[in-house]
This record gives structure tokens, C-alpha cells and sequence, in this order.
């Protein structure tokens, strides 16, 4: 049977109705999902200032040497640095998005340096590069000042011969040069063999060795730039890095490598592998800086 005019347009009134209500049935559920949303995030906001605090209150107990910025008015009258052990050493600000920003403001990000037993490795591409090296250069000088009698460094530059490294003159127990990459790590690798028979034996490892079994035994820290690209043709300093990377941490031997990933490994090279574990840095991590 035909519909009249009338019917269809009842019908489609109707219709026109259901849409209606159904758009305010929409609407009211994403208000009551913002106001829940909101209230999520004033929750998480406390929650996270309280936990803040209590973080700022355990890092006013730390050496200013490990937790102070850069800027920081503590470095105006720094003489002499305390003899405290580095364990978790601030490379920067953490920076979350703004939405969370405010409880987090000012805190400091902690890599573990002892307290790891991976490398670190900063993560770079050639955007990001310069930046990696900022980083490595306050690893370096809070290491250095944290534990002045306690942390050797051997740097290696073979790209830039020393370029990378300008503090190098002002830090103390930085291992001679070698001929080449790989003489300066063969020595670094008979140190690791050397400490973990005669110094750390049937410990977990130096780090765990109280200060008096450590025999003044000190901290060793092998900082490298540019890998890939100055190690390419140069497997055997590839193979004490790795070795060293992996076995170094129990006799106190620690690796820190700028790794620039827009540059080719070399063959047979996969970093996953080549690293059983690693603390590793890189642009997509929030981090801020300083």
C-alpha cells in the first residue's frame, strides 16, 4: 500500500527526534567523561605532587655534586668535593608533557652509573648530536667531581683526536693514549680480568666490595664518540667495547658510548645483540637538558 505524504513526513520527523536524542544522549556522556577525566587528573596531580616532594626530600640528601644543576648557586662556592660514591648521577631536567608538568618542575633526571651493570649509551642521529654530547660531558664532570679519588677515565676521540673530550686536561687519572683504540682497551681489558681474580674473587662485584676490600681499586669509566663511524674498520676495538660493555661492570670497568644511528653498523654488527643489557638514552626519552 502506498504511504501518504503525511506518513513520511511524520516518519522522518520521527527519525529527526531519535538523531536528537541521541546527540544529547552523546553529549551529556562526554561531559560526564570530561568531568571524570578532570577529576582523574587533579587526583593523579596530587598524587604525583606528594610523591615529588617525597623525591625532592630523598635528593636533599644526596651530594649537591649528583643532583645540582649547572645553574644551581652550590657550584659558586664549590671547593672541595665530598668523597660519596656514585650511584644514580643527573644527566638533566625529566620533562613531561605541560598537562603534568608542574609537580615535576626542576627534577632532576638520574641514569644509574654504579648502580647499573649495562652500559649507557646515548642514543643520536645527526639532529640530535650535539645534544649527546652534552650529555656525555656531564656524565663525565659529575663522575669526575663525585669521586675525584675514586674514577679513572679512559676517552677515546679517534675521529677528532681529543676534540670531544676538552676537559680531558683537568680531570684526574685519565689513562695515557695508546697507539691505537684497541691497545688503549686490550689494557683495559687485562684490568678486568686482573681485578675480578685478585680484587673482586667471589663478590657480586667491586662496586658491592666495601672500601677497605677494594684495595684502592679504583672506578673505571671508557667513554667513546662516534659509533659507528670511527670504528668501522677497526674490529678489534669493536670487540673490546662489546667485551668490555658486558663484562666491565662486575670489576668496575663501565662503558659510556655515543651511538649515531643514522650512520651504517658495521657488518654483523647488531646492537641488540652485541649488548645483553644497556641503559639507553635518546631523544625520544623526556628529557630536558641542562
Amino acid at each position: 500500500m502506498a504511504r501518504s505524504i503525511k506518513q513520511i513526513e511524520n516518519d522522518l520527523a520521527n527519525a529527526v527526534n531519535r538523531v536528537r536524542e541521541a546527540e544529547l544522549a552523546v553529549a551529556g556522556n562526554l561531559a560526564s567523561l570530561l568531568m571524570s577525566e578532570q577529576d582523574a587528573r587533579k587526583r593523579l596531580n596530587t598524587q604525583l605532587a606528594v610523591h615529588a616532594n617525597d623525591l625532592r626530600d630523598r635528593l636533599a640528601q644526596l651530594a649537591p655534586t649528583l643532583v645540582a644543576g649547572w645553574g644551581d648557586a652550590y657550584w659558586n662556592e664549590f671547593a672541595e668535593p665530598p668523597r660519596v660514591l656514585a650511584g644514580n648521577v643527573r644527566i638533566g631536567n625529566i620533562s613531561e608533557p605541560s598537562t603534568w608538568a608542574e609537580p615535576l618542575e626542576n627534577m632532576p633526571f638520574m641514569v644509574p652509573v654504579l648502580a647499573s651493570n649495562a652500559p649507557i649509551l646515548v642514543i643520536c642521529d645527526s639532529d640530535s648530536a650535539e645534544q649527546a654530547q652534552q650529555v656525555l660531558h656531564a656524565l663525565i664532570l659529575r663522575i669526575a667531581l663525585t669521586m675525584p679519588s675514586e674514577a679513572r677515565f679512559t676517552l677515546l676521540d679517534p675521529l677528532g683526536l681529543g676534540a670531544a673530550f676538552p676537559m680531558r686536561s683537568q680531570l684526574q687519572g685519565v689513562r695515557p693514549p695508546g697507539r691505537s683504540s684497541a691497545d688503549e682497551l686490550a689494557d683495559v681489558l687485562a684490568d678486568i680480568r686482573r681485578v675480578n681474580e685478585n680484587v673482586v674473587q667471589h663478590a657480586a662485584s667491586l662496586a658491592e666490595l666495601p672500601p677497605d676490600a677494594r684495595a684502592g681499586e679504583p672506578f673505571e669509566f671508557v667513554a667513546a664518540v662516534d659509533f659507528p663511524q670511527a670504528y668501522r674498520n677497526d674490529p678489534r676495538t669493536i670487540d673490546a667495547l662489546v667485551k668490555i660493555a658486558n663484562s666491565g661492570p662486575r670489576a668496575g670497568r663501565f662503558l659510556i658510548m655515543v651511538i649515531h644511528t643514522n650512520q651504517e653498523m658495521p657488518r654483523d654488527f647488531d646492537l641488540g645483540k652485541a649488548f645483553r643489557s644497556r641503559e639507553t638514552l635518546n631523544k625520544s626519552r623526556p628529557l630536558g637538558y641542562n
